[in-house]
């Protein structure tokens, strides 16, 4: 299994795979990813979302 570096909001970055774009976000000490075909913009404001969402 390989090992997966931690992300924190600051390193929020797309990981290319095939063709599909992922987007991987730490927050609260869980992992989400997904594969909307979003703009850096728009991945930042989703982990913010989650932030808000489930951080409280």
């Amino acid at each position: 299994m390989k090992k997966f570096k931690k992300m924190t909001r600051e390193d929020l970055k797309t990981v290319k795979g095939g063709v599909k774009q992922v987007w991987i976000a730490e927050f609260c000490g869980q992992t989400a990813t997904t594969t909307q075909d979003w703009t850096a913009e728009q991945a930042n404001q989703w982990l913010a979302n989650l932030e808000a969402n489930y951080c409280n």
